[in-house]
Formats: structure tokens, sequence, C-alpha cells
């Protein structure tokens, strides 16, 4: 609002409109999108608000309603995980998500039970399939828990270098390559690193 009150400033010096029609518009605006402060319609909470919002956006833009461009507006140039998370926060508000963190848990749930029946049937494309909805299953409980999944994922991925190079190092002192060590030995190190906090 700052920026359109100084736009306005600057436009009435140059004689093309008045600040007070400026006003007037923002005016006219928060009083339309806010219908459960300025008019008789009852929400039930914040969400039905955003519901509400989202719908006179759309209509004071000539969409529909039901228009599916809400979603379409998310870029699929991002990261996968990011993309994901974004999907999510735009169906949620418009009212398309989970009532609480049990909802999205019972979803990874399901979605890696499906992910078993793939692999038992072999088929790669099915696999890749349930994999993709496992990842979008987590994604969707990492944001009712405010958890940034790339975010997440970089940290375990440091996690797992710190515990390899632990294993790397104690194949050095044992004057052993990597090659050379057991899975036994080897995982044995990674416990260590674990129980190190590594």
């Amino acid at each position: 609002m700052k920026g359109s009150v100084s736009h306005g400033a600057i436009a009435q010096q140059e004689g093309r409109f008045q600040i007070g029609e400026i006003v007037q518009t923002i005016t006219e605006k928060m009083i339309r999108r806010h219908p459960h402060v300025f008019a008789d319609i009852q929400v039930a909470d914040s969400k039905e608000v955003l519901v509400n919002w989202e719908a006179i956006k759309a209509q004071e833009k000539g969409e529909k309603v039901k228009s599916p461009s809400g979603i379409d507006k998310v870029t699929t140039a991002l990261p996968a995980l990011l993309r994901a998370e974004k999907l999510q926060k735009r169906a949620a508000r418009i009212g398309f998500d989970w009532v609480d963190w049990h909802g999205p848990r019972e979803k990874v749930r399901e979605e890696l039970a499906e992910l078993v029946e793939a692999i038992d049937s072999g088929d790669k494309q099915h696999i890749r399939d349930e994999l993709g909805d496992l990842f979008f299953a987590v994604v969707n409980l990492a944001r009712f828990f405010q958890v940034n999944p790339e975010e997440a994922l970089h940290r375990t991925s440091d996690k797992f270098i710190r515990r390899f190079r632990y294993v790397e190092e104690c194949c050095r002192r044992e004057q052993k390559n990597m090659t050379d060590c057991s899975l036994e030995e080897m995982d044995k190190y990674w416990d260590e690193a674990k129980a190190q906090g590594l």
C-alpha cells in the first residue's frame, strides 16, 4: 500500500490523477476482499477466509472460481520437493487440505504399502510412480510440521557425508581400502559414528 501511495503522489504531481482516487480504490478493494469483516458473511476459521479471498480475487480477474489456474501458477522449473510443497500450500489455501497431521501420516503409510506392492510386481514404471507418490506424501507431512523438505534432505545428506567419512577414516586406520572392509565392519563403524552424534 505504501508503494501505491508513493506512486499516486508522483502521478498526482504529474496531473494524471488524484491521490484520493487511489485511496478510494484501495478502500473498496479491502472492503470487497474482507466480507467477513465488513459484511454479514460468517466464516468458521482462517481457512474459510482464505477460500473466500481466493474466490473473490478470481472473480475480480474475471476468472471462473472453479478454474484450476491457481495451481498452474506453480512453476515447473522449481526443484521437485519445493514444487510439491508449493502445490500443496496452494491447494490448502483454497481448502483442499487435511484437518491435521494425522491425515498426511496415514497417507505416507498408504503410499509406502503401495510402493511395496509395486516392488513386488517388478514393474519399474509402477515403482517410479509409487516412489513419487511417497515423496509427495512425505513433503505434505513435512509441511504440517513447518519443516522445509529441501533443508531436511540437505541436512540428512550432510549427516550421511559425515558418517561416511568416519567409516572411511576407520578403514584407513585399519590400513584397508573401503572395498577391502566387510559390510559388517563398515556397519560397525557407521554405528560408532551415529553414537558419536555425527
